[in-house]
């Protein structure tokens, strides 16, 4: 439902917390620790969770809402196992996928029936990226150490399980894995060169669908240690936030907007300082949202002209201070969700206006054995 992509590296950590007052609880049970969300329309959404199991091999969980995201419950899945089922993504209320590294499922049908799916050649899957009836795969190789990757993108419509690749949309030698994005028929891409000057970007851009060659856009960061690219109207406003290194839970971060589809870029205001941003969403005319490590979420609604936080989520980011991250996405205009990782209360946080206010969700399962 929305574009989202950050480039570059950001410390990551998880903590936990202990349930609070005032907690919206979906079921009656024990909590779950929520991995991934994606929202196919801005009633039915879908999440992973892992449960808080004393056993090794308990396994993720699949669960689903058709009311926003206020109520989840557990639905059929394929084989979860940890460690291989890393994401779920969803480009509308019927075809989504669960993927991780070395498997892909796929369902044309709301979840009724999965089927595994081979993967494109060239390596590991490194994401994947659904929106606007298409499906961008990140398809390469790294480094033991991980900080020399290969990609090549690979498209395919939403409803069909055939990949072919995307001209143009390729590189060798970034850190990490590029991201991903798509606003309407535009896909991007963003990925950190090893073997520019330190911290340089590529940005690439072209039809989601590969028709034409994808090209290269400027880089208006410079040198920076991460960029987080949000995209609206069908990729033609574009903005980027770019994060020095970071330390000590600051960072300097700087914002470019452009009306252009990026081909030229000005500078808008500076994003808060706290924090290490990793990710930016927007859809549609609605707010841009900044995520990423240590940080609250950074909430723009007039494309970078100025940045907010909101009190309702002041619990959330001071946890998210003390390493639960904390991502938020955009779902329609008005619409965003957001989860933090590592916790068993209050995963969830929806907002219905723009990012004024937030309600907390505690997704949790009735008492059940691990699986085997």
């Amino acid at each position: 439902m929305a574009a989202i992509a950050g480039c570059g590296l950001a410390p990551a950590d998880s903590a936990t917390r202990a349930p609070a007052a005032g907690t919206a609880v979906a079921a009656t049970g024990r909590p779950l620790i929520v991995t991934s969300v994606s929202f196919g329309s801005a009633s039915d959404g879908w999440l992973l969770a892992q449960p808080q199991c004393s056993r090794a091999r308990c396994g993720p969980q699949l669960l689903a809402s058709t009311d926003g995201g206020r109520q989840w419950h557990a639905v059929p899945a394929p084989p979860l196992r940890i460690g291989k089922i890393a994401a779920v993504t969803f480009a509308n209320t019927r075809d989504g996928w669960l993927y991780g590294a070395e498997v892909l499922w796929a369902t044309h049908n709301g979840g009724a029936r999965w089927h595994r799916v081979p993967l494109p050649p060239g390596g590991r899957l490194q994401s994947l990226t659904a929106a606007a009836g298409r499906i961008l795969a990140s398809i390469g190789r790294c480094s033991s150490d991980r900080l020399a990757c290969s990609f090549r993108l690979w498209t395919a419509p939403a409803g069909s399980d055939g990949f072919r690749p995307v001209p143009g949309a390729a590189g060798a030698r970034h850190a990490p894995p590029p991201t991903v994005a798509i606003s309407g028929r535009t896909g991007f891409a963003c990925a950190t060169w090893l073997d520019r000057p330190v911290g340089e970007h590529m940005l690439l851009t072209g039809p989601a669908d590969g028709t034409h060659r994808w090209h290269r856009l400027p880089d208006p960061c410079g040198p920076s240690w991460s960029a987080a690219l949000a995209a609206e109207h069908g990729g033609q406003r574009l903005l980027i936030t770019c994060g020095s290194e970071p330390g000590a839970g600051q960072q300097m971060k700087l914002a470019y907007v452009s009306a252009t589809a990026g081909r030229t870029w000005r500078r808008v205001a500076n994003p808060p300082t706290g924090g290490y941003v990793a990710g930016a969403s927007a859809t549609g005319s609605g707010p841009v949202y900044l995520s990423g490590g240590r940080m609250d979420i950074y909430i723009s609604r007039n494309f970078g002209r100025s940045w907010h936080t909101s009190a309702s989520l002041d619990n959330a980011a001071g946890l998210a201070g003390a390493g639960a991250i904390l991502t938020a996405t955009a779902i329609t205009s008005t619409r965003a969700v957001a989860f933090q990782a590592g916790v068993g209360c209050n995963q969830i946080w929806l907002t219905t206006d723009s990012g004024h206010h937030w309600t907390p969700v505690t997704v949790r399962h009735r008492p059940a054995r691990c699986l085997l």
